[in-house]
């Protein structure tokens, strides 16, 4: 059954683990799993894509709570049960006399600065009928670093949720405590090889946060760019006060689990057919493949804004990555990486009228290897260094022609505005960043890393060819085919549902 329902995952060896944890201990997780169904009002599918989501944390963490501290997660268990009983009066006050809010719309927001509002919703606001929209500011964790009044780009209004993280809905809390006050230590009987209070426990995390962020609030639909924070539950709560979820790829999919796996809405508009073989969505989804918002802007005249004949992408080699990617060999993808700094200085010297920009992260210009980089370049004239993130990196890669990448995700979204991306992959230090770069092909430098095939193919991009020009063409359909303005196709789509 699981097999069948995640082929997209298929690639993973994360999910491979996922699959067998789950098989090896099907027996002891059904009791969660008629847990959630018989006293929850869980579907079955719903309740065992919200235990595998655990699962899914578990094995990319190298959780070792999973097997151990079974008498700990017992006493752990009764503590939060007595902690919601004696604060259940204040839940009661807070939250019986708490305003109510009911929008036709709702974007979903997490942060001021760099807000999604800005990114993602400002094109899609502009094209919706109705303008009886709110923010939803949301938070996966207790902080509150965003500000309402600061929200980049939106002046209108804003509906906090973030308490909700810690001041639950005490109609929650009874109906877990009527329910569940003794289920801790049949859990703790049923427990031998998997350590079942552990999961319940991050379970009732999320049933406790969801439902209570949502019920106050109602809405015709919401809309949300961080398409990989809708696990199962917050789905099957949110869905009680709206009538549709409508989810936008936020970046690009790779092999990273979290980001890809178990996501749950009513519409998902994903970059492209590539992303969608990606991920796995809950089957009543309606997926469509219309390319990124983010970088739809910055296609229109972006080759009359040519500035820069080639953008350099500082490549963080120097972080830890083997916490991402625990199959890196570091060492190798340091040693290509400077590789490839020798190669790009030598032809940079060896071309004084090519006009070069070296972009990074905001602070990783004064990190290493950009730092180093930087102070290499002191007296050459020819080469800019900015500082980009969000819009201001799409900016620098539509002012580019061509542009030098090993694995940021920049290269794929790049693409979609018509440009040519050298993927350096030398000994195939990168291929376990997913991106296809494991072969020698026009974008790809992957077996020969040496100064004369690096000038080649840079001189071969930067000219005219036609060639070139239509194998970039099929890259882009294949990664980020933007045929027409997806804010209109959103926007669209919403509005058929508001008018439903």
């Amino acid at each position: 059954m699981i097999s069948n329902r995640f082929d997209n995952l298929s690639d993973s060896e994360e999910w491979k683990s996922v699959e067998n944890l789950y098989k090896e201990n099907q027996a002891e997780l059904s009791v969660l799993q008629t847990n959630l169904v018989n006293k929850y009002g869980f579907s079955k599918v719903l309740a065992e894509d919200s235990i595998l989501y655990e699962l899914s944390g578990f094995v990319y963490n190298e959780n070792t709570s999973f097997k151990n501290f079974f008498f700990f997660n017992l006493l752990l268990f009764y503590t939060i049960f007595l902690f919601l009983v004696l604060i259940f009066p204040i839940l009661f006050v807070y939250r019986i006399f708490r305003k109510k809010y009911a929008y036709a719309i709702l974007f979903e927001e997490m942060w001021d600065s760099r807000s999604l509002y800005s990114r993602f919703y400002k094109g899609i606001y502009n094209h919706i009928k109705s303008k009886d929209i709110a923010l939803l500011l949301t938070s996966p964790n207790l902080k509150k670093e965003t500000s309402i009044k600061n929200i980049e780009g939106w002046n209108d209004n804003v509906v906090d949720t973030r308490m909700s993280n810690l001041l639950y809905d005490y109609k929650i809390v009874y109906k877990i405590f009527k329910n569940d006050y003794l289920f801790g230590v049949t859990l703790f009987k049923a427990s031998n090889k998997v350590n079942l209070l552990y999961i319940y426990l991050r379970l009732l995390r999320r049933m406790l946060m969801h439902s209570s962020q949502v019920d106050t609030v109602s809405s015709k639909v919401i809309i949300s760019a961080v398409d990989y924070y809708w696990n199962p539950i917050k789905y099957f709560y949110y869905k009680k006060n709206i009538d549709k979820i409508v989810l936008i790829q936020h970046n690009h999919k790779d092999n990273y689990l979290y980001g890809r796996a178990l996501m749950y809405c009513d519409n998902y508009f994903a970059h492209s057919t590539h992303s969608i073989d990606k991920i796995s969505i809950n089957q009543d989804s309606v997926i469509k493949s219309i390319g990124s918002l983010q970088v739809y802007d910055f296609i229109k005249n972006s080759k009359d804004k040519l500035k820069y004949d080639i953008l350099f992408i500082n490549q963080t080699v120097n972080d830890n990555l083997k916490d991402g990617t625990p199959l890196l060999d570091q060492d190798l993808l340091i040693k290509s990486h400077s590789k490839l700094i020798d190669n790009f200085t030598q032809y940079l010297n060896k071309n004084k009228d090519i006009k070069v920009v070296y972009m990074t992260k905001p602070t990783y210009m004064e990190v290493e290897p950009a730092k180093s980089i930087r102070k290499s370049f002191d007296t050459n004239k020819n080469i800019d260094f900015f500082s980009a993130y969000g819009k201001s990196t799409f900016d620098l890669v539509s002012k580019s022609k061509v542009i030098i990448n090993m694995y940021s995700s920049v290269g794929r979204e790049a693409y979609g505005m018509d440009k040519k991306v050298l993927w350096v992959n030398y000994d195939n230090c990168c291929s376990l960043f997913d991106l296809d770069i494991a072969e020698d092909d026009i974008h790809t430098l992957v077996t020969d890393n040496s100064y004369q095939a690096f000038e080649e193919r840079i001189n071969l991009l930067l000219s005219d060819d036609k060639e070139v020009d239509n194998h970039y063409k099929k890259l882009k359909e294949k990664y980020m085919n933007i045929q027409e303005n997806p804010a209109k196709i959103i926007a669209a789509k919403i509005n058929e549902i508001l008018e439903k």
